[in-house]
């Protein structure tokens, strides 16, 4: 097997070809041990050229992924081939570690995973901005212009001024990703008084009703009709 190292700041590419057998995953074992610094905060496993891989193979990633982890690190997968993907899936990696079909995309996620603990470490000095419904820290990003809409006022639900006149309704796509306060139903009178958390991302809601049972509800459509429509008080997108 045939391993090939790339290192560029705090992530680490190991591109890996042949079979990941017994024999073989100590050749692995020993990159890991010279590359694995402390200073590293992802790295990506590039199996394209992975015919073959093994328990012992497997056991080797996952003491990386436990390595990792104690540093806040992340361990990234690409291009895993139909035969290592269906060990993986079956030894339950799959739903485990993240999985990307190209080098660019696991590339891009791993410099965004360093970018986000990166922010993490320095939070306090984060930049904060007040606002009139509370304060904001902002995370560079993009330097491209961008605005968050904030529609409704935290004070309505700090001082329970919620009434059925403050309520507003979304569908799918206009509230792709929003967190707030909201309800799914057809008629006021069959959310208004079970009204809870609410988180939608991508297509995708979740909501907590205040019905007295700790059970979320959850709704993935294939696709937005426009028939279903969000009911929120406070969304902050």
């Amino acid at each position: 097997m045939n391993i090939e190292a790339t290192r560029t700041g705090k992530l680490l590419t190991l591109a890996l070809e042949g079979r990941v057998d017994a024999f073989a995953a100590k050749n692995l074992q020993e990159t890991v041990n010279q590359k694995l610094t402390p200073d590293l905060d992802a790295l990506i496993f590039d199996l394209k050229g992975v015919s073959y891989i093994s328990s012992a193979g497997l056991r080797i990633i996952l003491s990386v992924v436990k390595k990792m982890k104690k540093n806040d690190g992340s361990v990234i997968l690409c291009r895993v081939g139909r035969f290592c993907r269906d060990v993986m899936d079956t030894a339950g990696f799959l739903s485990l570690l993240p999985v990307f079909d190209t080098l660019e995309e696991a590339v891009a996620f791993g410099l965004q995973c360093i970018q986000e603990k990166e922010y993490l470490q320095n939070w306090d000095q984060m930049e904060n901005i007040l606002l009139s419904c509370g304060k904001a820290k902002v995370i560079p990003g993009s330097p491209e212009k961008s605005e968050a809409l904030v529609t409704g006022d935290i004070k309505d639900v700090l001082y329970s001024r919620v009434t059925r006149e403050k309520l507003f309704s979304k569908t799918f796509s206009e509230a792709e990703y929003s967190i707030g306060l909201g309800a799914l139903g057809d008629d006021v009178d069959d959310y208004y008084t079970v009204m809870g958390e609410m988180i939608t991302i991508g297509g995708t809601m979740v909501w907590l009703p205040t019905d007295g049972n700790d059970t979320p509800d959850f709704l993935i459509p294939k696709a937005d009709t426009g028939k279903i429509k969000v009911r929120t008080v406070l969304t902050f997108p």
